[in-house]
């Protein structure tokens, strides 16, 4: 099945000025509505009018069922991505969760063990398509390893950028996939990976500008964790979603998923989706309820790594300012606690995954339609921890 996406869109209204074709790949962000002072992200437009709905019905088999609504896949890329288990969690008090059912998306069941491998498939298979002489990123952690891996399945070389302090047992689970590992200070990861871009010609797979605005193909390969919920649960939408938030582009792939759903009438309804982030920190947090973005934020102390970050995209932004959502910090030692509450049901994730469901307990419930299920995103496997 062919990909159905047409162009390359602003995430702000931005009239005929914000319509860009699929190719150059704008991962520097919309090139209209960026400045100096912020750069604002591009996403994938699509001709839903072709679209044929039989492929939400019909029970998928692989990520690449989802083609139509991804961007150009190569698919001899996959490494099995997707297809994750929905657990339906029989521990969580339900006093804790106001009798709604809760269910756990185990994300860590992808080939590398996190969800960003759907993120790299598409990611990794538009660097193919458009010549590049290679990979760079910039990251310690899940998505160090996980475009490694899309980069090695691909016979292309791939650079990783660490910071100087990445944990050892992260350092030989990168090299394991036979990378170049560059480390260097915290603060020059980006401006290193614009050197490998500009001077040798990769294809930047992680986030290439001061304020966030990450791979625009890559973010909508999570839109296919929508896709798969609406099916493992009889074909229609949780109450809420929980997402464990960095960045805000696993919260806007899901969201964007789950709006393409309700845009083509297969469902009515779109879940509260919930950001949930450390409460050290928290830049979407603060940009959200203070009105202002960027958000830049001093360094700042938590065992959750991989949702630690300084700074907030705009794409989850966007999110919360554009449908039922809410945006919650919790704490280390919360996240500690429903990590230990999920090891008892046999789960055992990572901390920064464990937010989406220390959150639980902090939701709204008002905004739940009675009798919705909650589902929390567990996004990466418990070997992940420092």
């Amino acid at each position: 099945m062919n990909s159905l996406a047409l162009n390359q869109l602003s995430l702000i209204e931005a009239g005929n000025e914000g319509i860009y074709p699929l190719c150059p790949v704008l991962y520097g962000g919309c090139p209209y509505t960026s400045n100096d002072a912020a750069q604002y992200p591009v996403e994938i437009g699509y001709d839903y009018g072709l679209v044929d709905r039989s492929i939400f019905t019909n029970d998928s088999t692989s990520i690449l069922h989802w083609s139509p609504m991804l961007p150009p896949l190569n698919k001899a890329l996959t490494l099995g991505e997707g297809q994750t288990p929905l657990i339906k969690s029989s521990r969580l008090d339900k006093e804790v969760s106001r009798g709604h059912d809760v269910y756990l998306k185990l994300e860590s069941s992808n080939p590398t063990w996190s969800h960003k491998d759907r993120y790299n498939l598409c990611a990794v298979s538009t660097a193919l398509a458009v010549g590049a002489k290679g990979i760079v990123v910039a990251s310690s952690g899940n998505h160090g390893a996980s475009a490694a891996a899309f980069a090695a399945k691909a016979g292309l070389p791939c650079t990783v950028i660490v910071s100087e302090d990445c944990p050892e047992h992260i350092l030989r689970f990168i090299s394991a996939y036979g990378p170049e590992i560059v480390k260097v200070p915290f603060d020059a990861r980006w401006s290193t990976l614009r050197q490998y871009v500009q001077e040798r010609g990769y294809h930047p797979v992680s986030n290439y500008t001061d304020t966030p605005t990450g791979h625009p193909f890559g973010v909508e390969g999570y839109k296919t964790i929508a896709y798969e919920l609406f099916q493992q649960l009889d074909h229609s939408a949780p109450g809420a979603v929980m997402v464990p938030t960095g960045y805000g582009e696993l919260l806007f792939g899901i969201w964007k998923g789950f709006n393409e759903l309700h845009k083509l009438g297969l469902i009515d309804d779109l879940p509260v989706m919930v950001s949930c982030e450390p409460e050290q920190g928290g830049p979407l947090n603060q940009a959200y309820n203070s009105s202002n973005f960027p958000i830049n934020i001093d360094a700042f102390s938590t065992r959750a790594y991989a949702i630690a970050c300084r700074k907030t995209g705009y794409r989850g932004l966007h999110v919360l300012q554009n449908s039922p959502s809410q945006s919650l910090l919790v704490s280390d030692q919360e996240m500690e606690n429903a990590q230990r509450l999920l090891g008892s049901e046999g789960i055992w994730c990572e901390l920064s995954s464990a937010s989406a469901v220390a959150a639980i307990e902090k939701l709204d419930f008002s905004l739940i339609k009675p009798g919705k299920p909650i589902v929390s995103i567990i996004t990466s496997s418990g070997f992940k921890d420092v």
